[in-house]
C-alpha cells in the first residue's frame, strides 16, 4: 500500500486486502487512530468544506471507497475499493476475536434507534462487548470513564470525521475512531445495501437511486459532480 496525494488530497492506495491488514495493524497499537473514508462526494464536499484535504493528511488512514475514485486512481497504480460498511463488518468482527470493546455513536434522531441497533447486534456478535449511545456528552463522558477500543461515529460526511477530529484529545485511550455514514442502518436492516453485483459492478448510486429518491442531489453530487471537480481543480 501506497500514502499517494491525489489532488491535495492524502489517500491510502492499495488493495483490498492491504487496506484490510494496515487496519488490523492499527489496533495493535496502543495509540489513538482516526480513520476516514475517502469517496467521490468527499472530495466534491471540500469545495464547501476545505479543512477536509488537511484532515486527510494527518489521520493515520484514508481508505478507498468508491468506485469513481478507483477509476480516477487506477492509471498509475493497483487500487481496490474497500467500502465503509465492510470496515465496520470486519471491526465488529476483529472486535469480537480480540476482546475488545465497540463505542456506537448515533444521531438522536436516526433511523436506527439504540434498542435496535443493541438487539442487533447481541444476535450478530453474542460475544461482542459494545456501549451505544445518541447522546454526544453523554457519549465522551462515559469514554473517558471506561476503555473503549473501536469507536464508530455515524454522523454522516463531513460531520462525523470533523466531531472525531475536534475531540481526538478525550478520546486519546481510543485505538480506532472512524466515522461509519450509513453503516449502522445496514447493519440494523433499516437500510439495505445494493445486491452483491451492482457493488461488483460499482453502480451502487442506481440502486440508491431508486431505493431513496430523496439521495438524487446527493448522487450527482458523487458521480457527475466528482469528475466536474476533478476536470476544474
Amino acid at each position: 500500500m501506497e500514502r499517494i496525494t491525489f489532488h491535495d488530497f492524502t489517500i491510502d492506495a492499495g488493495t483490498r486486502a492491504e487496506q484490510q491488514e494496515h487496519l488490523r495493524a492499527l489496533l495493535s497499537e496502543n495509540a489513538f487512530h482516526q480513520v476516514i473514508t475517502i469517496n467521490p462526494e468527499y472530495i466534491v464536499l471540500a469545495k464547501q468544506y476545505p479543512k477536509l484535504r488537511a484532515l486527510s493528511q494527518h489521520v493515520a488512514l484514508s481508505l478507498v471507497d468508491g468506485v469513481g475514485l478507483v477509476f480516477a486512481l487506477h492509471r498509475s497504480r493497483r487500487v481496490e475499493r474497500y467500502q465503509g460498511a465492510d470496515a465496520v463488518a470486519d471491526l465488529f468482527n476483529e472486535a469480537e476475536h480480540r476482546k475488545f470493546t465497540v463505542g456506537i455513536l448515533i444521531p438522536s434522531t436516526g433511523l436506527s434507534s439504540i434498542t435496535l441497533v443493541e438487539q442487533t447486534l447481541r444476535t450478530r456478535h453474542p460475544m461482542l462487548k459494545f456501549v451505544c449511545w445518541d447522546d454526544e456528552r453523554r457519549a465522551l463522558l462515559e469514554i473517558s470513564q471506561s476503555t473503549i477500543d473501536i469507536l464508530f461515529v455515524a454522523f454522516g460526511q463531513p460531520s462525523q470525521d470533523f466531531w472525531i477530529d475536534e475531540h481526538r484529545a478525550q478520546l486519546k485511550h481510543v485505538r480506532v475512531a472512524m466515522g461509519v455514514g450509513g453503516s449502522i442502518d445496514f447493519l440494523t436492516g433499516k437500510r439495505t445495501r445494493a445486491p452483491r453485483l451492482m457493488r461488483r459492478l460499482g453502480v451502487e448510486w442506481l440502486w440508491r437511486m431508486v431505493t431513496q429518491p430523496k439521495r438524487f442531489p446527493r448522487i450527482i453530487r458523487a458521480t457527475f459532480g466528482f469528475w466536474y471537480t476533478l476536470l476544474t481543480s
